[in-house]
This record gives structure tokens, C-alpha cells and sequence, in this order.
């Protein structure tokens, strides 16, 4: 079980926790651990469940076991086809397949969603939806767009920004971002900020 506490600080079984995390190992294996630990990271995610149609609730799970053996909770997302088709029942099976997984952290709805085209309403829905299927752990999403914050906010129980500057943009821009997201938020809900530890030239 994972809520957001009064101070906005997760609580995992009633403990404070600090997410800083990444997405994937280093080695962007999903049996890999190493690179997690070696950063001292408590929290990972992959996108393989996200944009592959051949992943199972099995395999999900699996990797969800491994994760909670080495130590790593879990943010984890849904198929993209699946939302974009508004397959409601599809994300709530999945969410009850996996929901007593001690890895899961917290639902990941879906990875920029302005970007992909999918609009407030469809991810209020989809939230909606997982939170009524399992109400024991919290949604979140991530924005890459400063001007659609405040139409997204309200989509979820844990607000994420990415602000990128590398290569070309003022480092100054995360701070300002960190400060965009305070403005819109629900009192009380958290903003995790999602910084760059990648060069996208080599990605």
C-alpha cells in the first residue's frame, strides 16, 4: 500500500519514503539490477510494458517480483494502444491483476501525454478508472509541455515534470520549471521532478 501522506511525502505500509529513481538500469534489462544499486537508486520503471503488445500480466509480474527482490519499487505504466483505444476495462484488469505486488509504487498512466494526443479528459477518465479498481496506491504522469499543466494536473495523484535542457537550453530552466507546477497542483498533491541524466544526441 502506498498513499500520499498530509505533508506530501509518500508512505509505503505507513513508512516515509524518498523516491529517486530511473527509468530502466543502465542496461535497460529488465533482470538487471546492478546499475540501480551501484546509484543508490530506490525506484525504476520500464517502457517495455508500455509500448509492446506481447507483454503479459505474467510477465509484468515476474518483473514486478524481481524488482521487490532487489530492493526497487515500481512505477508502472499501460499499454499505449490500449489508452489510445479508451480500452477502459483492459487498464482495469491490468491494475487488478498487479495490484498486490509489493514492488508497485505507483500507476503510471502515461509518459507525456499532450505530446501523444491524449486529451485531459481521457487521462481523468483513465485515473478514474485505476482508482477505482485499486484505491492502495496513487497515479502519476509526467508533462513536457509548461502550458499544459494546469489542464493535466488534476489527471492524477502525483504530478511529474521533465524539464530537459541538455543540449541547447539554460540549466536555469529546471528551476523555473520546478516552480510552474506549484501553481497548478491541488493542495497537497506532490510534484516529483523528472531530470535529465541523459544526453539525447547519443541517445
Amino acid at each position: 500500500r502506498a498513499v500520499v501522506g498530509e505533508d506530501k511525502i509518500l508512505l509505503v505500509d505507513g513508512e516515509r519514503f524518498f523516491p529517486i529513481g530511473a527509468y530502466r538500469d543502465p542496461s535497460d534489462r529488465l533482470d538487471e539490477f546492478a546499475g540501480l544499486a551501484e546509484a543508490g537508486l530506490n525506484v525504476t520503471h520500464s517502457y517495455k510494458f508500455e509500448v509492446s503488445a506481447q507483454q503479459s500480466v505474467e510477465e509484468a509480474r515476474r518483473y514486478l517480483r524481481a524488482c521487490h527482490e532487489h530492493g526497487v519499487k515500481v512505477f508502472m505504466g499501460f499499454r499505449r494502444d490500449k489508452i489510445r483505444d479508451r480500452d477502459y476495462a483492459w487498464l482495469e484488469r491490468w491494475a487488478a491483476e498487479l495490484m498486490d505486488e509489493p514492488a508497485l509504487l505507483t500507476w503510471y498512466l502515461l509518459d507525456e501525454p499532450a505530446a501523444h494526443g491524449i486529451s485531459p479528459s481521457i487521462m481523468g477518465r483513465m485515473g478514474d478508472r485505476v482508482k477505482a479498481v485499486d484505491p492502495f496506491h496513487p497515479t502519476s504522469t509526467v508533462l513536457c509541455r509548461p502550458d499544459s499543466f494546469a489542464a493535466y494536473a488534476g489527471c492524477c495523484d502525483v504530478f511529474w515534470a521533465d524539464p530537459y535542457p541538455i543540449p541547447g537550453r539554460p540549466l536555469i530552466m529546471v528551476a523555473a520549471w520546478a516552480k510552474r507546477p506549484l501553481a497548478v497542483t491541488r493542495p497537497g498533491q506532490p510534484y516529483w521532478p523528472v531530470l535529465q541524466g541523459h544526453d539525447p544526441r547519443y541517445w
